[in-house]
């Protein structure tokens, strides 16, 4: 358990939390997939685990990688964003978690593998089309995926997700948790909503809490997707509704970190969505937001909340790209 997560553990005890983690698909040049025998529940599982503070989810991996398999990635490339009740699972200690996972694929590494002892029993590189059928739960949805788009069938597995042993509150995961941790620096998911309509503008809000301006978004609720997580922050702060959503990024690490007017510090996990298909009239949540406007690329506000403003400006590029 890393430390983030067990001095989190130590204020909240066992009730449920969504946290964040990344994994390694590493895969030889037989497209064989290495994976390890874990100790803790005599599974099969992807090297990764949870995040430190400060980490981006990439480099969470390549961590996760070397501590469990004494191999140095050379290269990751991301693979997917993995997060709902699929991922959720109880330790063997009673603690509820709720995963979001960052999957990267790495190809190009070097080292000769070996065992912790600590968290892994063995490691061995499997055929995709011979996998264990005892993977670990979480770990499930991400190697079906990895076997979809390399056209191996989608594997059988013996262990089936857990039945969702608790009651999942309607909102305020992140107030409730804050609660208990105060202004302590926290590991928060969350999605951001790029609204595009046809004059290629984009929306923007201006907040109340910190007085800048933003995407429309928020933190993530226990059992929801990003995906949902989008779909209800944009219907919540600006009325509208999201009819296709195109994954834009997923952006972690320190210049996702964020210090709030009254104290509360964040480490944000943020996936950002395109939206040019979408339904309503904009009207505001007025708890939260002050204004909504659209905003042409080269008319943006000087006040851009920094996570955003690092959003804004990958967007900003690739229109430039173009």
């Amino acid at each position: 358990m890393c430390q983030y997560v067990r001095d989190l553990r130590e204020r909240v005890g066992s009730r449920p939390l969504i946290l964040c983690g990344a994994s390694a698909l590493i895969l030889d040049q037989q497209n064989r997939l290495l994976l390890q025998h874990r100790v803790d529940d005599d599974s099969w599982g992807l090297p990764g685990g949870f995040m430190e503070i400060g980490e981006s989810l990439e480099g969470t991996a390549a961590r996760e990688m070397y501590e469990e398999t004494g191999l140095s990635c050379q290269s990751l490339t991301f693979f997917n964003i993995y997060s709902g009740p699929e991922l959720y699972y109880r330790g063997t200690d009673g603690s509820a978690v709720f995963n979001v996972t960052g999957a990267y694929l790495c190809r190009d590494y070097c080292g000769v593998p070996r065992v912790d002892g600590v968290e892994g029993r063995e490691l061995d590189f499997f055929a995709l089309t011979d996998l264990p059928r005892t993977i670990q739960v979480p770990v499930q949805p991400i190697i079906s995926e990895l076997c979809r788009r390399f056209g191996a069938s989608e594997p059988s597995y013996s262990l089936q997700r857990p039945m969702l042993s608790i009651e999942i509150p309607v909102k305020n995961y992140a107030r409730s948790l804050r609660a208990l941790v105060g202004t302590r620096p926290l590991i928060l998911s969350a999605a951001g909503v790029l609204f595009v309509d046809d004059h290629n503008r984009i929306l923007l809000q201006h907040r109340k809490d910190n007085d800048t301006w933003g995407l429309p978004g928020g933190a993530m609720e226990l059992g929801e997707t990003f995906d949902e997580t989008a779909r209800r922050e944009a219907r919540e702060e600006v009325g509208l509704h999201c009819k296709e959503l195109a994954l834009m990024g997923v952006y972690s690490g320190p210049s996702l970190y964020y210090r709030y007017p009254h104290g509360d510090e964040v480490y944000n996990v943020i996936a950002a969505y395109l939206c040019r298909s979408f339904s309503g009239e904009v009207s505001l949540d007025c708890r939260e937001v002050k204004e909504a406007k659209w905003h042409s690329l080269t008319q943006l506000p000087s006040s851009i909340c920094p996570p955003d403003q690092v959003m804004l400006d990958d967007y900003v590029t690739a229109v430039g790209d173009v």
